[in-house]
Protein backbone atom coordinates (compact mmCIF):
# COMPACT_ATOMS: atom_id res chain seq x y z
CA UNK A 1 0.00 0.00 0.00
CA UNK A 2 2.71 2.46 0.96
CA UNK A 3 4.72 1.73 -2.17
CA UNK A 4 1.65 2.33 -4.33
CA UNK A 5 0.88 5.56 -2.50
CA UNK A 6 4.39 6.79 -3.23
CA UNK A 7 3.80 6.03 -6.92
CA UNK A 8 0.92 8.52 -6.91
CA UNK A 9 -1.95 6.05 -7.35
CA UNK A 10 -5.26 7.29 -5.94
CA UNK A 11 -5.64 6.10 -2.31
CA UNK A 12 -9.21 4.87 -2.81
CA UNK A 13 -8.02 2.54 -5.59
CA UNK A 14 -5.13 1.22 -3.51
CA UNK A 15 -7.16 0.53 -0.37
CA UNK A 16 -9.97 -1.10 -2.34
CA UNK A 17 -7.44 -3.34 -4.13
CA UNK A 18 -5.88 -4.31 -0.79
CA UNK A 19 -9.19 -5.21 0.84
CA UNK A 20 -12.54 -5.47 -0.95
CA UNK A 21 -11.27 -6.43 -4.41
CA UNK A 22 -9.01 -9.24 -3.22
CA UNK A 23 -11.65 -10.50 -0.77
CA UNK A 24 -14.17 -10.77 -3.60
CA UNK A 25 -11.65 -12.37 -5.96
CA UNK A 26 -10.88 -15.18 -3.47
CA UNK A 27 -14.50 -15.43 -2.21
CA UNK A 28 -13.49 -14.25 1.28
CA UNK A 29 -16.56 -11.98 1.33
CA UNK A 30 -18.88 -14.97 1.78
CA UNK A 31 -19.77 -17.38 4.56
CA UNK A 32 -19.54 -17.07 8.32
CA UNK A 33 -16.09 -15.43 8.42
CA UNK A 34 -16.63 -12.77 5.78
CA UNK A 35 -13.86 -10.24 5.41
CA UNK A 36 -12.85 -7.40 3.11
CA UNK A 37 -15.30 -4.72 4.21
CA UNK A 38 -16.54 -2.82 7.24
CA UNK A 39 -20.19 -3.88 7.43
CA UNK A 40 -22.61 -5.96 9.53
CA UNK A 41 -21.76 -9.64 9.31
CA UNK A 42 -18.12 -9.07 8.41
CA UNK A 43 -15.25 -10.05 10.71
CA UNK A 44 -13.90 -6.98 12.48
CA UNK A 45 -10.22 -7.40 11.63
CA UNK A 46 -9.37 -3.74 11.19
CA UNK A 47 -6.40 -1.47 10.73
CA UNK A 48 -7.29 2.11 11.73
CA UNK A 49 -5.18 4.74 10.02
CA UNK A 50 -4.08 8.07 11.43
CA UNK A 51 -3.25 9.29 7.92
CA UNK A 52 -4.57 7.44 4.90
CA UNK A 53 -2.27 9.34 2.54
CA UNK A 54 0.82 7.75 4.10
CA UNK A 55 -0.79 4.60 5.55
CA UNK A 56 0.17 5.62 9.09
CA UNK A 57 -1.27 2.97 11.40
CA UNK A 58 -3.03 4.23 14.52
CA UNK A 59 -4.52 1.03 15.93
CA UNK A 60 -5.26 -2.59 15.01
CA UNK A 61 -8.25 -4.77 15.90
CA UNK A 62 -8.58 -8.55 15.74
CA UNK A 63 -12.19 -9.79 15.76
CA UNK A 64 -13.23 -6.42 17.18
CA UNK A 65 -10.73 -6.45 20.03
CA UNK A 66 -7.87 -3.97 20.11
CA UNK A 67 -4.55 -5.79 19.95
CA UNK A 68 -3.43 -3.51 22.77
CA UNK A 69 -5.97 -5.31 25.00
CA UNK A 70 -5.00 -8.83 23.97
CA UNK A 71 -2.89 -10.67 26.53
CA UNK A 72 0.65 -10.54 25.15
CA UNK A 73 1.45 -13.72 27.04
CA UNK A 74 -0.86 -15.68 24.77
CA UNK A 75 0.80 -17.23 21.79
CA UNK A 76 -0.32 -15.68 18.54
CA UNK A 77 0.47 -18.95 16.76
CA UNK A 78 -2.51 -21.26 16.30
CA UNK A 79 -2.11 -24.97 16.83
CA UNK A 80 -0.76 -26.30 13.56
CA UNK A 81 -2.66 -29.19 12.08
CA UNK A 82 -1.92 -31.42 9.14
CA UNK A 83 -4.36 -30.35 6.42
CA UNK A 84 -3.26 -33.04 3.96
CA UNK A 85 -6.08 -35.54 3.60
CA UNK A 86 -5.07 -37.06 0.27
CA UNK A 87 -4.54 -40.76 -0.33
CA UNK A 88 -1.33 -41.91 -1.96
CA UNK A 89 -1.98 -42.68 -5.64
CA UNK A 90 -0.66 -45.83 -7.23
CA UNK A 91 2.15 -45.43 -9.74
CA UNK A 92 -0.25 -46.29 -12.58
CA UNK A 93 -2.51 -43.40 -11.57
CA UNK A 94 0.34 -40.94 -12.23
CA UNK A 95 0.72 -41.83 -15.91
CA UNK A 96 0.03 -38.99 -18.32
CA UNK A 97 -1.03 -39.14 -21.97
CA UNK A 98 1.37 -40.62 -24.54
CA UNK A 99 2.67 -39.38 -27.88
CA UNK A 100 2.73 -35.69 -28.78
CA UNK A 101 1.85 -33.76 -25.64
CA UNK A 102 1.84 -30.23 -24.27
CA UNK A 103 4.91 -29.60 -22.10
CA UNK A 104 5.40 -26.86 -19.48
CA UNK A 105 8.83 -25.26 -19.83
CA UNK A 106 10.30 -24.28 -16.47
CA UNK A 107 12.67 -21.30 -16.43
CA UNK A 108 15.29 -21.32 -13.71
CA UNK A 109 14.65 -18.63 -11.11
CA UNK A 110 11.46 -17.44 -12.82
CA UNK A 111 7.77 -17.91 -12.08
CA UNK A 112 6.78 -17.60 -15.73
CA UNK A 113 6.94 -20.65 -17.97
CA UNK A 114 7.31 -21.58 -21.61
CA UNK A 115 5.14 -24.04 -23.50
CA UNK A 116 5.91 -26.58 -26.17
CA UNK A 117 4.52 -29.64 -27.90
CA UNK A 118 6.92 -32.60 -27.70
CA UNK A 119 6.99 -36.36 -27.49
CA UNK A 120 6.18 -37.51 -23.96
CA UNK A 121 9.42 -39.51 -23.81
CA UNK A 122 11.73 -36.93 -25.44
CA UNK A 123 15.08 -36.33 -23.68
CA UNK A 124 14.68 -33.89 -20.78
CA UNK A 125 10.89 -34.27 -20.54
CA UNK A 126 9.79 -35.18 -17.00
CA UNK A 127 6.47 -36.44 -15.73
CA UNK A 128 4.36 -33.99 -13.74
CA UNK A 129 1.44 -34.65 -11.38
CA UNK A 130 -0.70 -32.47 -9.14
CA UNK A 131 -2.71 -34.13 -6.35
CA UNK A 132 -5.50 -32.29 -4.52
CA UNK A 133 -4.58 -32.23 -0.84
CA UNK A 134 -7.88 -31.76 1.01
CA UNK A 135 -9.37 -35.23 0.68
CA UNK A 136 -11.99 -34.66 -2.00
CA UNK A 137 -10.91 -37.88 -3.75
CA UNK A 138 -9.85 -36.08 -6.91
CA UNK A 139 -7.73 -38.02 -9.36
CA UNK A 140 -4.19 -36.75 -9.95
CA UNK A 141 -3.80 -34.30 -12.83
CA UNK A 142 -0.95 -35.61 -14.96
CA UNK A 143 1.18 -33.90 -17.58
CA UNK A 144 4.76 -33.13 -18.53
CA UNK A 145 7.43 -30.53 -17.94
CA UNK A 146 10.93 -29.70 -19.15
CA UNK A 147 13.67 -27.77 -17.42
CA UNK A 148 14.78 -30.20 -14.71
CA UNK A 149 17.71 -31.60 -16.68
CA UNK A 150 18.16 -35.37 -16.83
CA UNK A 151 16.16 -35.95 -13.66
CA UNK A 152 16.47 -39.42 -12.16
CA UNK A 153 13.92 -39.93 -9.40
CA UNK A 154 11.29 -37.50 -8.15
CA UNK A 155 10.92 -34.16 -6.40
CA UNK A 156 7.68 -33.32 -4.59
CA UNK A 157 6.33 -30.33 -2.66
CA UNK A 158 3.17 -29.24 -0.90
CA UNK A 159 4.16 -25.57 -1.18
CA UNK A 160 2.45 -24.03 -4.19
CA UNK A 161 0.41 -20.83 -3.97
CA UNK A 162 -2.50 -20.49 -3.87
CA UNK A 163 -3.95 -23.95 -3.28
CA UNK A 164 -0.86 -25.72 -1.86
CA UNK A 165 -1.83 -28.97 -3.51
CA UNK A 166 0.83 -31.66 -3.81
CA UNK A 167 2.98 -31.30 -6.91
CA UNK A 168 5.37 -33.97 -8.09
CA UNK A 169 7.98 -34.04 -10.87
CA UNK A 170 9.81 -37.22 -11.76
CA UNK A 171 11.40 -39.54 -14.26
CA UNK A 172 9.19 -42.48 -13.25
CA UNK A 173 5.84 -42.93 -11.55
CA UNK A 174 7.14 -45.34 -8.89
CA UNK A 175 9.43 -42.68 -7.40
CA UNK A 176 6.69 -40.08 -7.82
CA UNK A 177 4.23 -42.21 -5.84
CA UNK A 178 6.86 -42.70 -3.13
CA UNK A 179 7.44 -38.94 -2.97
CA UNK A 180 3.73 -38.17 -2.64
CA UNK A 181 3.40 -40.78 0.09
CA UNK A 182 6.31 -39.16 1.95
CA UNK A 183 4.62 -35.75 1.82
CA UNK A 184 1.29 -37.16 2.97
CA UNK A 185 2.94 -39.06 5.83
CA UNK A 186 5.03 -36.08 6.98
CA UNK A 187 2.23 -33.53 6.68
CA UNK A 188 3.73 -31.67 3.73
CA UNK A 189 6.98 -29.95 2.89
CA UNK A 190 9.51 -31.05 0.30
CA UNK A 191 11.15 -34.35 -0.52
CA UNK A 192 13.50 -35.98 -3.01
CA UNK A 193 13.21 -39.66 -3.95
CA UNK A 194 15.47 -41.96 -5.91
CA UNK A 195 14.97 -45.69 -6.47
CA UNK A 196 11.90 -45.56 -4.20
CA UNK A 197 13.98 -44.24 -1.28
CA UNK A 198 13.47 -40.80 0.29
CA UNK A 199 16.98 -39.34 0.17
CA UNK A 200 16.09 -35.87 1.47
CA UNK A 201 13.07 -34.23 3.08
CA UNK A 202 12.04 -31.02 4.80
Amino acid sequence: VRTSLKKGIAPEIIYRAASWSVARHYALDRGANRTGAIAPGYRADLVVLGDFKTCAIQSVYKSGISVADIDNKQSAMPKLQNSIRANTPLAAELEGPKGRVHVIGVKQGRIITDRAVMNHDAPGVSKLSVLERYGHSSNPANGYTIGFGQLKGAIASSVGHDSHNLIDVGSNTEDMSTALNALITRGGGFCVVQSRNVIASL
